[in-house]
């Protein structure tokens, strides 16, 4: 195995747990490295691959190119999201990177609107190993491997790695340290037989954690992924995706594009997706979110992981009115927290 972990599964996919990582904070403001063994990586190839992604997906695929990568949304008919996922351009087309569980529903679903159209889509998870790294110390080993740390929504191709610049996990309450604002992190993807020599490059200046660190900081950064539990729940305003650029409403139709339209322009929303910490364990999504005057669950669980500052984080989605009384079906309290983007109260 690449990382000497063991391996879990749970509702977001395969985890890899490295028994050695510790709880410790300030190696996630220091430098640190986490397997990603949960996403999974399609091509999208052939001359027609970028027309047929941007008559799928709720973003602009048209527009983006290979330095660029976006979050999207593929919805079914009546609007609810069916998954989100990553994407960018490549010579051959587009890659995405989408929650490793909902691969064979993915690739099944947009074969049937391929019909004439010059395109393969290809499951390309064998070929990479994925890690997620970040705070101080991480650009200076991807340097050491040869590579360039990215701005966030950036893509760096140097050789046969790919880095992608995420959102920045706020760091106010990880530290009162001035030089704490943010913690920087980045996506790496690295042709499998090169996995384990990479990992060890890593760790020799970061510290390894397992992956379930990664979803803690997507978590934190309020970037939404689906599991089982959430599929054709949401409309992508209810989780947020809108508000971290994964629609476009300038582009033409797509599944779902009139009720996606209808929300955006018709009406004012009433629900949304929240940032939250709970004490103890990590509640699974589709977990119910309750509030002292409602008398049906005022929402659920999106996401959770467990967090570094012990506890968890999650990001739930609820009624706007209701969430800042919200605490979960078992009658753990939610403590609200600041999104890096905001939100409509």
């Amino acid at each position: 195995m690449t990382c000497g972990g063991s391996v879990l599964v749970d509702e977001f996919g395969p985890q890899i747990h490295i028994t050695s990582a510790g709880a410790d904070v300030q190696s996630v403001l220091n430098g640190w490295v986490a397997p990603v063994a949960d996403l999974a990586v399609l091509s999208v190839e052939g001359d027609d691959a970028v027309r047929f992604l941007h008559s799928q997906l709720t973003n602009d695929i048209e527009t983006l190119n290979e330095e660029r990568w976006v979050l999207a949304g593929y919805c079914s008919a009546k609007g609810r999201l069916l998954t989100s996922l990553m994407c960018w351009r490549t010579q051959a087309g587009v890659r995405l990177i989408i929650p490793q569980p909902f691969v064979p529903g993915l690739k099944k679903r947009l074969s049937m609107f391929v019909l004439r159209a010059k395109v393969r889509i290809i499951d390309e998870t064998e070929h990479w190993c994925l890690f997620g790294l970040g705070g101080r110390g991480a650009a200076d080993m991807v340097k050491a491997l040869g590579g360039h740390w990215p701005a966030p929504k950036a893509v760096d191709q140097s050789g046969p790695l790919v880095l992608l610049g995420c959102v920045p996990i706020p760091a106010a309450d990880l530290s009162s340290s001035e030089d704490a604002a943010s913690v920087a992190r980045a996506l790496l993807l690295v042709p499998t037989p090169d996995g384990a020599t990479v990992w060890s490059t890593l760790t020799s200046g970061l510290t390894g954690w397992s992956s379930t660190l990664w979803r803690w900081a997507d978590t934190r950064a309020g970037q939404p992924r689906l599991a089982a539990a959430g599929l054709e729940r949401f409309v992508p305003q209810m989780v947020n995706l809108d508000l971290v650029d994964g629609v476009s409403f300038k582009k033409g139709c797509y599944p779902g594009q009139e009720v996606v339209a209808r929300s955006h322009y018709l009406g004012k929303l009433k629900r949304r997706m929240f940032l939250a910490h709970v004490a103890g364990p990590a509640p699974a999504a589709g977990s119910d979110v309750l509030a002292p005057s409602a008398t049906e669950p005022c929402g659920e669980v999106v996401m959770s992981a467990p967090s570094p500052q012990g506890g968890s984080h999650l990001l739930f989605e609820s009624q706007i009115t209701l969430a800042p009384q919200a605490c979960l079906a078992d009658g753990r309290l939610l403590t609200l927290l600041g999104l890096p983007y905001p939100v409509e109260r």
